[in-house]
This record gives C-alpha cells, sequence and structure tokens, in this order.
C-alpha cells in the first residue's frame, strides 16, 4: 500500500464517517441535543495549550500501538484496526451530527475543521503504514511531527478563530467536560454546558 493509498484510504473513513454523522442529525436532529452553538473559549494562551495536549494525546494512539508491536501479529493488526477505527469513530460522527443539526450555525467555531480532519487522517495512515510493515521508526517520527504541526495549528484557528465569551467565565473542568472525543473539541461551543 503506498502512501498516496493509505492517504486516500484513512480521509475516505474521516469524511466518510462524517458524512455517516450529518445523515444520522438528518433523520433524527435530537441526536444532537438542544443546546444551539456558543461560545464557549475566551480566547487565551490557556485554551490554545489545553486543546493541544487534548489533541495530542488522542492522536498518539495510532503511533502507541505502533511502539506496542500490535502490527506483529495478526491479533494485534485486528485489535488495532479496531481501536483505530473506533477513534475515528468517535471523532468524526459527533462532528457530523452536529453539522446535520445546526449547519450554518456551527460553522464560525469550525475554522479548524480542516486541519483537525487532517491531522486524523495523517496520523490514522501512520496505523495503516506501520500494520502493513512500511514505516521506519523514522518515517513514524516524521508522520508524528507532521501530525503535530497540524494540530499546533488546529489549537490555534480553535482558540483565536472562532467566537469567544467574556474572559473569566469557564474553568479548565468545563472546558473538558465540553470536548467531543476528537482531538480539540471543535464542537466545545455546540456542547459546553451553561
Amino acid at each position: 500500500m503506498t502512501a498516496s493509498h493509505r492517504i486516500a484510504l484513512a480521509s475516505t473513513a474521516v469524511l466518510g464517517l462524517t458524512v455517516l454523522g450529518v445523515l444520522m442529525a438528518l433523520i433524527d436532529p435530537t441526536l444532537a441535543g438542544d443546546t444551539a452553538p456558543h461560545a464557549a473559549l475566551a480566547g487565551s494562551v490557556a485554551d490554545a495549550l489545553w486543546i493541544l495536549q487534548h489533541n495530542l494525546r488522542v492522536l498518539a494512539v495510532p503511533f502507541l500501538l505502533a511502539g506496542l508491536r500490535f502490527p506483529a501479529s495478526r491479533l494485534g493488526r485486528r485489535s488495532g484496526d479496531a481501536i483505530i477505527t473506533g477513534m475515528v469513530a468517535a471523532s468524526t460522527i459527533p462532528v457530523g451530527i452536529a453539522l446535520g443539526r445546526w449547519q450554518e450555525r456551527l460553522v464560525p467555531y469550525l475554522p479548524q475543521l480542516p486541519l483537525e480532519w487532517a491531522a486524523l487522517t495523517v496520523a490514522t495512515s501512520a496505523w495503516l503504514a506501520a500494520r502493513h510493515g512500511q514505516a521506519s521508526v523514522r518515517e513514524l517520527a516524521v508522520i508524528g511531527a507532521s501530525t503535530a504541526v497540524l494540530l499546533v495549528g488546529a489549537a490555534g484557528l480553535e482558540t483565536w478563530c472562532t467566537p469567544h465569551h467574556a474572559a473569566g467565565r469557564h474553568t479548565p473542568a468545563r472546558l473538558a467536560a465540553a470536548r467531543l472525543p476528537l482531538a480539540g473539541g471543535q464542537l466545545s461551543g455546540w456542547r459546553r454546558a451553561r
């Protein structure tokens, strides 16, 4: 499997599961809940760092699986496939559901989504490379660094390019509760408890 095939497969999974979430919300809008999109970030450096560390932790999974030698056995590969599929689904379907429910009202809260989806795609491709025995430690390090660079950009966009609320109205615990499974909580404004 070539690098372009891995990226194509990973991006198809990311986009396909996002579309599945959109379709689910179009069928049953109540899946998204009743809280309309609203500002959840104050636009602080602390917000950006929290988002970045959360994103890095989530997208470290493919690299950890490779480091733990999951690709070395058939059971490990199957288990890794299930874990990665779950990670991608848990990251994308809720976003699709929110997009399907709130549509254009949610767009101002998602300038980082293309970078987050690119990072998710790249990280997923790392698993595919390791799974097929096509990635050296050096190649995985390059893919990991690329993922991190995308996540730094995404954290910046989410922190400073989304609507903000008055400073001091949130705490890290409230922010954490607002996050969806992917990488930065791109829907923090959608899910945050008031």
